[in-house]
């Protein structure tokens, strides 16, 4: 789900919606509407704000889909980003060593 669709769905302000993780509204409108891209330290706060149903997936532009590679290889970096966020939001652990 898109930060957009989740604001509307939950009819959540984008002023509200700053204010629960710290940003200004003008920064989260940009998000939503894909103006800019949360900066890293900011999508771990936008996955707790939701419950996590707005991952770090959802901020990968579809338009990744049609580099050379193909779909395969945009899903190999959504997942590899998607653990990369949850490990920065302490929902995965570490590999063991």
């Amino acid at each position: 789900m898109t930060l957009l669709e989740y604001l509307d769905i939950y009819e959540v302000s984008t002023y509200r919606f700053g204010k629960n993780i710290g940003v200004p509204q003008s920064v989260v409108y940009r998000w939503a509407t894909g103006e800019t891209l949360p900066a890293w330290k900011n999508i771990p706060l936008i996955v707790w704000a939701t419950g996590g149903e707005v991952m770090a997936e959802d901020f990968v532009p579809y338009h990744l889909y049609s580099f050379e590679g193909g779909e395969d290889q945009a899903s190999s970096l959504i997942s590899a980003l998607s653990v990369v966020f949850r490990r920065l939001n302490g929902s995965v652990p570490p590999p063991e060593k």
